[in-house]
């Protein structure tokens, strides 16, 4: 759960000020963002759909796959850092990275979800992520726009990307070894 709500911090700082900056550098070229998001959810789905069979027929190499989605995003973030105010000259490049961290990250998720949270604690589990999950999409733009707007966009980056760090970090505390052939868990995250 610490992952998935880290990641809900990443995420809305990828997709909401992300974006509002493009905006903001660009002259508010919607056309850039349009093709941001096409790239990104087209490498979504089709990521998603060549990593089904090996979600299938591979647990051991879900955590793997999980994790390289983290490395990933925070490869993202780091261009983000690095690249400052000419972000907008390499929109195609940070869209391919968030679509392919996405990508990895959501495939292996959703189906270790599944098998680590079992049945008898999945009521009580979500409950507790939506409430979490909630009060971030609330609090966490409130911080971080005030945030951006009291120092830099490339700042708060910096901030954003070591979240992605920490959340390498607590991903380490998935077992591997722990997943049978089968697909049955038998740890927690």
């Amino acid at each position: 759960m610490t992952c998935d709500l880290t990641n809900s911090i990443v995420s809305l700082f990828g997709e909401t000020f992300l974006v509002a900056y493009f905006l903001q550098i660009s002259n508010e070229n919607i056309v850039q963002v349009s093709i941001y998001y096409i790239i990104l959810y087209a490498l979504l789905a089709l990521g998603s759909f060549l990593l089904g069979n090996v979600m299938k027929s591979k647990p051991q190499k879900r955590v793997i796959i999980y994790r390289f989605g983290i490395v990933i995003k925070s490869v993202y973030i780091l261009l983000i850092v690095l690249f400052k105010e000419k972000i907008s000259q390499y929109f195609i490049v940070i869209a391919i990275f968030y679509g392919i961290a996405e990508s990895l990250y959501w495939s292996a998720h959703d189906v270790m979800n599944m098998e680590i949270v079992d049945n008898d604690n999945r009521e009580s589990y979500m409950t507790a992520k939506r409430i979490l999950s909630k009060l971030i999409h609330i609090i966490i733009p409130i911080i971080l726009g005030t945030s951006i707007e009291l120092t830099s966009f490339t700042s708060i980056s910096i901030y954003i990307f070591v979240l992605t760090l920490f959340q390498m970090i607590i991903s380490l505390y998935i077992d591997v070894s722990k997943f049978e052939i089968k697909g049955k868990a038998k740890t927690s995250i």
